[in-house]
């Protein structure tokens, strides 16, 4: 069952790790590429979507941040010296990076012979013209077929190389020189009626699938690869559905990323997830909202209904909107968590009396702008009677609760 989440990290070793992995893959793309021009099993990355990129600029232009989307060499240049702007505000780089990420589109596997323009081949995040994937063989199918490819690729060049030497062409020393795969690529050789038979007895041999074939290979990658993307997308929401679930309630802050006069968009960093909290015909409290500043004031009324007109049977009760504790209470706890700290911390676990002293409450009337940090609330809903979803309502005190 699962009993706790954190936010994990990267160690400049998993960098380096990266980088050797990024050139192996580019390495063997552009091998096999010269090779099999019309038969290599690449990976494409498009470029974004204009629209929502330029949506991205204005938000940062708005807020201060220099970006240069141009391409993509200028805006990961940009996301960079933004990090060191940011370098005291981590939250807030983790929005602007998921804000980043929306106008990017899926990378894709294809067969090269089905590209017409060699730009049509270009992976747009790694800014590099060609890709594959090559260094996971264990657990992709797309690797093996790049591995089969390669070995055509490495064995058609010594039958070519070797025949070359029988015939007195070449020397035992020229020989060591990768005219196919190595540094002294040279085109002329390679497209020889000699090498394009080696390639072709060493394609048969390895297995290398035709044009056709292979954009059905292809294909069929690239379903699974987005099957796989969903079912892992739930099982981490319903790992953390259960964890909520089990703890009841989650005490966090959160970064207020959208502002309305009928509800708010937050990003909770504790979970790196983003929800809405709705506020409009709500019983008990008063809504109002400053369009010339962007500013919402949340207060407790002591009235039934909201000063705002609402509409029969649409009235939200406060509670589905608000935890709302007594300050008083809260010091009756942290009274008690403290004569049971030093000797039973689970307790304090269970309880979630830990939560509640690094999480304290806002008070009304809450005044709330953009990128504003507000304290929330979250617990899981659904389950039998209803989809899995994890709810935010604000946390706040209040003498009158």
């Amino acid at each position: 069952m699962p009993y706790d989440s954190v936010l994990s990290g990267r160690r400049g070793s998993n960098f380096l790790v990266e980088e050797f992995m990024l050139l192996a893959n580019r390495t063997a793309a552009e091998v096999i590429t010269r090779a099999y021009p019309s038969c290599a099993l690449l990976r494409r990355h498009p470029e974004p979507n204009a629209r929502k990129l330029r949506d991205f600029e204005t938000f940062c232009n708005k807020h201060g941040l220099k970006m240069d989307i141009s391409s993509s060499a200028h805006l990961h240049h940009s996301l960079e010296h933004v990090r060191g702007e940011l370098k005291n505000d981590s939250v807030l780089f983790d929005i602007l990076m998921s804000y980043a990420a929306r106008p990017m589109q899926l990378a894709s596997y294809f067969c090269s012979g089905d590209m017409k323009d060699i730009s049509d081949c270009s992976h747009y995040a790694l800014a590099v013209p060609l890709y594959t994937h090559f260094t996971s063989p264990l657990r992709r199918y797309p690797d093996i077929v790049v591995h089969r490819t390669l070995a055509a690729a490495l064995e058609a060049e010594d039958i070519y190389l070797k025949g070359k030497r029988k015939l007195g062409k070449i020397t035992e020393k020229e020989t060591l020189s990768r005219c196919f795969t190595g540094m002294s690529f040279d085109k002329v050789e390679i497209e020889s009626i000699e090498a394009q038979e080696a390639l072709s007895t060493a394609a048969s041999k390895h297995r290398v699938p035709g044009t056709e074939i292979l954009a059905d290979v292809a294909a069929h990658c690239n379903e699974k690869k987005l099957a796989t993307r969903h079912v892992k997308d739930a099982t981490d929401k319903l790992y953390m559905w259960v964890l909520l679930k089990k703890k009841e309630i989650l005490y966090s802050e959160a970064r207020v990323l959208g502002l309305g006069p009928k509800f708010m968009s937050i990003y909770i960093p504790k979970l790196a997830i983003e929800r809405r909290v709705y506020y409009d015909e709500v019983e008990g409290l008063t809504v109002e909202w400053l369009d010339t500043t962007s500013t919402l004031v949340l207060s407790q009324s002591t009235h039934k209904r909201s000063s705002r007109r609402s509409s029969p049977g649409k009235c939200r009760t406060l509670e589905e909107v608000a935890l709302i504790v007594n300050p008083a209470d809260l010091e009756l706890e942290m009274s008690f968590s403290g004569h049971i700290g030093g000797e039973n911390v689970e307790s304090q676990r269970c309880l979630g009396i830990s939560e509640i002293m690094n999480n304290e409450p806002a008070f009304f009337p809450l005044t709330v702008h953009l990128l504003s940090t507000i304290p929330v609330a979250l617990h899981a809903v659904g389950g039998d009677d209803g989809p899995l979803d994890i709810v935010a309502r604000l946390y706040v005190g209040s003498y009158f609760q």
